[in-house]
């Protein structure tokens, strides 16, 4: 047994329960956020915040992301002159950044303003609220060093913390201001979280290194350069959404969006606790593996092992219990959707799949083709796929483009990283991987093709025999139930 494989469910375990932790701190947010400031305030906090998204993605530069990639391999090669070096580097080209972000949101206030609401009356609003940029990216920079210094639970607990801390900020500026409260609540409970982030990264220890602006530059260039790819997919990708939802729009009606985007967002929650680790865990451990082929081939493939062994039986479940999760979480009139739902889950098992895969060309640092994997291919084909399948067979066949479009992408990320990073998929992953989608498609065309009793009760059977022997498999590499067992004795 790997002794990665019980860190790697560690990690897990720790950002999916502090995931479900911060989306109840979500759900009590906006409950405060209602009745505080009502409908009226919900929605100015909403404009607010949606049009500095776009520039807190812009001035970020993907820098938070591409920063963890060579700190990390300082890292776990103990070389602490580079890991200091490019710290230092970071924090500058962050300064400069956020200063940046700040002016250009003042300089556009104005613009802002008239698009957002129509009037000037708002400029003031969004100079206060220009703040938001500069906190928003030294936190985020304050989070990527504790991420690449393998801080599991810190960065875990730092992410809780900051949620808690800034919902206690928010609520009196909305209690004793009321609409007058939102955009001080914001800003205040952004630079609070702040406060929290560095809090807790100070605890890293950086020794103050002179570096010249020659250096600070390359390395900051550097930097940008593969962050830039990463902004880039993330715009290409926002854009196709909306492409998307102006097509089931224009087709079908706004009826169809509210099933689509519910029953996407349901599922797409089922396995983010599953998800929630990669970036924090799995993403610096497998940048400092690159130069390593065989560890590289270990940490990808028992990463992928890990994650579809916790997926199946959770996405299993929730196809068996769809129509239920559709009433508790939603209403009746969203019932129609639990056919999407269904099909959407033998999709997210193809997710779960190339999901490991799709880290290795941004942690090697190949920022062309990451950018042609995850900016180009991927959109593109998720736009052809959804809209041409929805004009052929409605709802559904959204779905289904989704199942396509990642069964696809699973292929040609697996042979990307084969041919240009070595990568070789071993026996017990290959087996996995179509013993799963095996299963998991018999379980969904019982479902079409059994009478509702009939399907409830082979299909709990099954899902319950499915979920014995996915789990028996986890603990055989994990040593799972022992480890709990130990921690009850305690």
């Amino acid at each position: 047994m790997s002794s990665q494989y019980r860190s790697i469910l560690k990690a897990t375990s720790i950002f999916g329960g502090t995931q479900v932790l911060q989306i109840l701190v979500g759900l009590l947010r906006s409950k405060f956020v209602a009745l505080l400031i009502g409908t009226t305030g919900m929605g100015l906090n909403t404009i607010y915040m949606s049009s500095l998204t776009l520039f807190i993605t812009i001035f970020g530069m993907g820098v938070n992301m591409s920063v963890v990639k060579d700190l990390s391999k300082a890292y776990d090669q103990q070389d602490w002159g580079h890991y200091n070096r490019i710290t230092i580097a970071f924090r500058r080209l962050l300064l400069f950044l956020g200063t940046l972000g700040t002016l250009v949101v003042i300089a556009f206030s104005p613009l802002l303003s008239k698009w957002s609401f129509g009037d000037n009356e708002h400029i003031l609003p969004y100079c206060f609220l220009s703040l938001i940029v500069f906190f928003t990216l030294f936190s985020q920079g304050f989070t990527a060093v504790l991420i690449s210094s393998r801080r599991i639970k810190a960065t875990a607990t730092c992410s809780l913390v900051s949620s808690l801390v800034s919902l206690i900020i928010a609520i009196p500026f909305f209690y004793f201001w009321g609409l007058d409260g939102i955009v001080p609540g914001i800003v205040f409970s952004t630079i609070g979280n702040c406060l929290v982030t560095y809090l807790f990264a100070r605890k890293v220890k950086i020794e103050e290194v002179h570096l010249s602006l020659k250096d600070t530059l390359d390395i900051s260039k550097a930097l940008v350069s593969l962050g830039l790819a990463m902004v880039i997919a993330s715009l290409l990708g926002n854009l196709t959404n909306y492409l998307i939802n102006l097509s089931i729009t224009n087709l079908g009606g706004l009826s169809d969006l509210g099933l689509y985007g519910a029953g996407f967002t349901i599922v797409i929650q089922t396995v983010t606790l599953i998800f929630s680790s990669m970036g924090s865990d799995y993403f610096p451990r497998l940048s400092a593996a690159m130069d390593d082929k065989a560890r590289m081939n270990q940490t990808m493939n028992e990463q992928s092992e890990i994650i579809l062994l916790l997926a199946v039986p959770i996405l299993s479940v929730f196809m068996l219990v769809a129509p239920l999760v559709v009433r508790i979480l939603l209403s009746e009139e969203f019932l129609p959707v639990t056919g999407f739902i269904r099909v959407l889950c033998v999709g997210m098992l193809m997710r779960a799949a190339s999901y490991a895969l799709g880290y290795a060309s941004f942690a090697k640092g190949d920022k062309k083709v990451y950018l042609f994997l995850e900016g180009g291919y991927s959109n593109f084909a998720n736009l052809v796929f959804s809209v041409t399948m929805y004009y052929l067979w409605g709802l559904n066949g959204l779905a289904w483009s989704f199942v396509v479009n990642y069964l696809l992408y699973y292929f040609l990320i697996r042979f990307v990283d084969t041919k240009r990073y070595g990568y070789q998929a071993s026996k017990s992953v290959n087996r996995l991987i179509l013993l799963s989608v095996l299963l998991m498609c018999v379980l969904l065309a019982i479902s079409y093709l059994l009478p509702k009793v009939w399907y409830y009760s082979i299909g709990s059977v099954a899902t319950l025999l499915l979920c014995v022997f996915y789990l028996k498999s986890l603990n055989d590499k994990t040593g799972l139930v022992n480890a709990l067992l130990c921690r009850i004795k305690k």
